[in-house]
Parts: structure tokens; C-alpha cells; sequence
């Protein structure tokens, strides 16, 4: 059998993208949670998690706990005892500067934008379906961290961390964005704060003359029937520009901008590489 998180192939990265784009709970959904959750819960992962703590931080790829429970909350499973587990091990797991990161080099210090939006995403939807406090302030936290970087600028330098993460992707699956970005930090905090107003501009502007958002950025996946990695099981070129207009125009109502009709189209990018892994 394939594994969970096999990309994109697991049940991992089908449910994720099934729950995107707006499935709900039945036997298929609620078999493919049960094997996330018990992958994610494993004798197994527990016992690697407890060897990556170095320096005082857990080096840990924490998006995939993150995302599975907001899978879990998402589909009412948020009471279910893997996903309390999941939400405290997040809670412990976090950096000071309020992020997580897989990062095992002794000398890395600062929290990754790949792995922190979702534990943003799962603690805040872990929350609001159970209430919990410590998730809820730890959400916080990590969104705090996004705002302070402006949602992709370096905090040494101001500039932009890396091409890809100013582009619209769909899936992004493990991959930040500025819409990503966005869509993450609206769970907790108001976007209508002058620490996002920058990445609302970009999400404006990326806007096409047709009224409607495209992929910019790299394709992190290929299509079906292809040899090698990163190949899916269906076709996503035609629901990635519906799903990304869907989240652009739900952002810029979130955030108060002016209706789409008088939201300016944006020039034709070039394709940049892929982003480094994570």
C-alpha cells in the first residue's frame, strides 16, 4: 500500500487537497484521516521526534502535523485523541521566535515559513472546534511571526526570501506563498493591519484582466501517468486558477480592499525555479 504521505499519492496529500477544495465528511474522508492520524501518532514518529531535539529546539517537519489536524478539525474529528496528542506535541515543538523548523543544523536559530503555516492552520481550527487556549495562543504566536516578516521578507534585510514565495501556487502542499501566507495568518489575526498590507498590495495586483487569479510560480507537481516524484493522481491544471480566485477574493474581503472590478491586472511572469526543499 502507498504510504500516507507519499507525494502526492498518500492519503496525506489526497485528503488535504480533497478538503481544499471543499469536501466534506464520509466513509472515504473519515478512512483517510484514520490512516493520517495514525501515521502521524506512530510508535514510530514519536520516538524520531524525541531524538531531533537539539540545541533546546525539536527539528521537526511540523506542517505535516499541522495540516493533519486541521484535517481532522475540519472534518469534526477535532475531539478524536490523536488529534488532541498532535495539538500538544505543536504546542511543545514551537520556537521562541514562534515558528517550527526541520532545520537539524545546531547553529539554525530562526523558524521556517515551509513549516509553520500549518501548525497555524491546525491549531486555530484545533481551537475553534474544542477550545483550547494554549493552541489558540500559539497560533497567535506563529502568525505574529509571519506579520513580523511582512509574510515574506527576511527580517535581516527586508528582501523578499525567495522568488517563489511572492507567486500563487495550487497545491502548494508543503510550499509557502504570500496567498498561503495570507490565507494563514486570516485564521487568528485581522488582516487589516499594516504588517500584511504589503502582501494584500501583491495579491491585488496579481489579479488578471479576466477578474480572475492564476498560477505564477512554479508547478510543484506532475501530471498523472509520469515517472518519478512528485507525480499526482489527477490532473490539477484545471481547478488550480477556480481555487486561487476563490482564496484571492476571499483575502482581499477579509482585509477590506476595494471590489474586484477596480482591482488592476498584473503583467505576465516569468517562471522562476522551484524553491529549495524544506
Amino acid at each position: 500500500s502507498v504510504h500516507p504521505y507519499k507525494k502526492w499519492q498518500g492519503a496525506f496529500w489526497r485528503l488535504i487537497s480533497l478538503l481544499e477544495l471543499g469536501a466534506d465528511g464520509g466513509s472515504r474522508t473519515d478512512e483517510m484521516l484514520d490512516r493520517v492520524l495514525d501515521w502521524l501518532t506512530s510508535d514510530g514518529r514519536r520516538a524520531r521526534a524525541r531524538r531531533v531535539a537539539i540545541n533546546g529546539r525539536v527539528r521537526w517537519c511540523a506542517t505535516q502535523e499541522g495540516l493533519g489536524l486541521w484535517a481532522a478539525a475540519r472534518l469534526g474529528r477535532a475531539t478524536d485523541p490523536r488529534a488532541a496528542y498532535i495539538a500538544e506535541r505543536l504546542v511543545a515543538w514551537q520556537w521562541p521566535d514562534g515558528g517550527w523548523n526541520c532545520d537539524v543544523r545546531p547553529e539554525a536559530d530562526h523558524s521556517s515559513f515551509n513549516e509553520t503555516h500549518g501548525p497555524i492552520r491546525g491549531l486555530a481550527a484545533y481551537d475553534a472546534e474544542v477550545g483550547a487556549p494554549a493552541a489558540r495562543h500559539a497560533a497567535e504566536r506563529a502568525a505574529d511571526f509571519f506579520l513580523a516578516h511582512h509574510l515574506y521578507r527576511s527580517h535581516r534585510d527586508g528582501r523578499i526570501v525567495h522568488p517563489e514565495i511572492v507567486q500563487l501556487h495550487w497545491p502548494p502542499y508543503w510550499h509557502y506563498d504570500v496567498l498561503l501566507g495570507l490565507r494563514t495568518v486570516a485564521a487568528v489575526r485581522d488582516l487589516r493591519s499594516a504588517a500584511a498590507a504589503d502582501a494584500i498590495e501583491r495579491v491585488r495586483h496579481a489579479q488578471t484582466a479576466d477578474g480572475t487569479w492564476r498560477p505564477t510560480g512554479h508547478r510543484y507537481w506532475r501530471p498523472p501517468g509520469r515517472r518519478g516524484s512528485n507525480v499526482e493522481v489527477v490532473d490539477m491544471s484545471g481547478a488550480a486558477a477556480r481555487v486561487i480566485t476563490e482564496q484571492a477574493r476571499a483575502i482581499l474581503r477579509a482585509a477590506g480592499a476595494p471590489r474586484s472590478a477596480s482591482l488592476a491586472p498584473t503583467p505576465t511572469r516569468t517562471r522562476r525555479p522551484a524553491r529549495p526543499r524544506s
